[in-house]
């Protein structure tokens, strides 16, 4: 269980206690149990993997993207709208392997995906645009990274919604997939990071990586 606040103690009005509360509540509730993490901010209940900060200062700053919050913490009691999805990971030791965000934008060269394949990182994450394009330069410089044996992940830098390969030109979501790249569904590329982290350390294959992440990125 997770909670925090956006006004420090100090302040006259201040979040953090109310949160506090909701949280333990949330923890000590019967139903709360075998939900995994979850993180509790102004009532409302998210689920790990799911959550988002949306907002640099609200008091309920958090969402949980297409899903909508996994429940809500009443005066009288605490409810869950939908069921958690958990598929949890199991590592017996733990490698920090270098894995790297690239984002890309409009004017974007791919300096950056040729340094890191120079410094003969691990992983790449692609933060592509829509469901999940870039432009040829970059396309040019993944193909480089995936015959350097570096696994390189999409994702998208859209709110919502998920990567998918749809367009054949390249630098499009299917010339990425033939290239080798692996999409990571509707997770954002801060998590879609740390989920090729740990399959580095399971040592998930390529063969199998897109497999691995289709189910972790429900």
């Amino acid at each position: 269980m997770i909670t925090g606040a956006q006004r420090s103690g100090s302040d006259p009005w201040p979040d953090g206690p109310g949160n506090i509360a909701a949280a333990v509540r949330v923890a000590s509730y019967i139903q709360s149990r075998g939900k995994g993490v979850m993180v509790v901010f102004s009532n409302s209940i998210h689920q790990g993997k799911e959550i988002h900060k949306a907002h640099t200062w609200s008091l309920d700053p958090f969402d949980s993207r297409d899903k909508g919050r996994l429940g809500y913490v009443y005066p009288d009691k605490v409810v869950y709208y939908r069921n958690s999805q958990r598929n949890p990971l199991k590592l017996n030791e733990y490698i920090d392997y270098p894995v790297e965000i690239v984002m890309f934008y409009s004017g974007a060269d791919a300096k950056m995906i040729e340094f890191l394949v120079s410094r003969k990182v691990r992983g790449i994450v692609i933060e592509a645009v829509g469901p999940g394009n870039v432009n040829d330069e970059f396309y040019n410089e993944i193909v480089k990274a995936r015959a350097a044996g570096i696994e390189v992940v999409i994702t998208t830098h859209c709110y919502g919604g998920r990567v998918m390969p749809l367009y054949a030109y390249a630098g499009g979501g299917v010339s990425l997939k033939k290239a080798g790249a692996v999409f990571a569904g509707s997770l954002p590329s801060s998590k879609a990071r740390l989920l090729l982290k740990f399959a580095l350390n399971l040592n998930i294959s390529h063969e199998d990586m897109q497999k691995f992440f289709d189910e972790h990125c429900n």
